[in-house]
């Protein structure tokens, strides 16, 4: 079982490209409608879980599925095998980006990929929508979080969407690097990111400029290059923390234990709390609250969709291929993995040409 889980995830790892909400539908292809460990309801649940919980909502996921196919043992072993690829990549481009400044090739590979992953994130929300969406409650809670996410934090949606759910259900009944930063205290710093930040790489990157440019460890352009990085390679975005802290260190011991220290909370929360949320989500006015906080995350990935396309800034053939890649998915010529995948070569090939 622990194979088949590390397999599984580090494929994912090495795939998905896109930021969150990219990773969620590629693990709803594959958890729910490919492996059928999941249904559509519980993981619409435990997307919902991994949105208020502290640090990086898509590896939370991943960790929660682990946890529910191969029990703590299985969380480990998924968290493990998901941000294995990324960590590995970000530290190689870290190398990279120190000697030479350029990464040209993954910007190119991203600008092929970038449209395809607009078409998965599509492709989830038809799928979700069609089971999930059955009474006029969910359209209302939809509506209300689209509307919400395109002016403050995806958490704040979580909480209103949730707080409102609340009270209907109870009431209504309706610079340049310093030299040799300490391997501690970049475990430390990123540790604190971890176990205390909610939402976007947005949020990340105000993070990032407190504690890391303001000091003046890092420049402000170090830093927009690190959280670059982690946007345009695949798996979670929080593998920055492992570029910057190859960066931070000069070395890849400070990238490892950066990447650890931003990791290490998600891990350690879903490990001894999983078990109080089972229970919970099976008591009737906590189910009617997370139902509400699924139509919000299905609301979420509709606006990463529309905000995504419009930073293609009208280049009319990044949005006829998402059209293209949407179509592929809709009649299964090809499966959201080998889209990304032949979307990367094109985009090397075309960097290298």
């Amino acid at each position: 079982m622990y194979i088949e889980i590390f397999k599984i995830f580090l494929k994912l790892g090495m795939l998905s490209f896109g930021g969150p909400a990219a990773h969620i539908a590629l693990m709803h292809q594959l958890f729910v409608d490919d492996k059928k460990w999941l249904d559509d309801k519980h993981f619409l649940d435990l997307i919902s879980l991994s949105s208020v919980i502290p640090g990086p909502s898509s590896t939370e996921l991943a960790l929660l599925i682990g946890r529910h196919r191969g029990g703590k043992l299985g969380l480990w072993v998924a968290g493990v095998a998901f941000i294995l690829p990324a960590l590995i990549l970000v530290l190689t481009l870290a190398f990279v980006y120190l000697q030479f400044g350029n990464l040209v090739i993954v910007q190119s590979m991203f600008d092929v990929v970038g449209p395809v992953v607009v078409s998965i994130i599509m492709f989830a929300v038809y799928q979700l929508s069609k089971k999930v969406i059955k009474s006029f409650d969910a359209i209302i809670y939809i509506i209300i979080a689209l509307s919400l996410s395109f002016v403050i934090n995806q958490v704040l949606v979580f909480l209103i969407v949730g707080l409102n759910a609340f009270l209907y259900q109870f009431f209504f009944r309706k610079t340049q690097v310093k030299e040799g930063m300490s391997i501690l205290l970049i475990f430390l710093l990123f540790f604190q990111i971890g176990a205390t930040l909610y939402g976007s790489g947005y949020v990340l990157t105000s993070y990032l400029d407190t504690l890391f440019v303001e000091p003046g460890y890092l420049t402000f352009q170090q830093m927009l290059d690190g959280v670059a990085v982690g946007q345009i390679t695949p798996g979670p975005v929080f593998t920055t923390a492992g570029f910057l802290g190859y960066v931070l260190s000069g070395n890849i011991l400070g990238g490892v234990v950066g990447a650890i220290g931003i990791f290490l909370p998600g891990f350690l929360l879903i490990t001894f709390f999983y078990k109080g949320f089972t229970y919970l989500r099976d008591v009737s006015w906590f189910r009617y609250i997370l139902s509400a906080l699924n139509y919000a995350a299905i609301a979420l990935m509709i606006s990463v969709v529309i905000q995504l396309g419009l930073s293609f800034e009208m280049n009319i053939w990044k949005y006829v291929l998402s059209v293209i890649a949407f179509i592929t998915l809709i009649y299964k010529f090809l499966t959201p993995t080998k889209l990304i995948f032949i979307g990367a070569v094109i985009g090397m090939i075309v960097a290298i040409v």
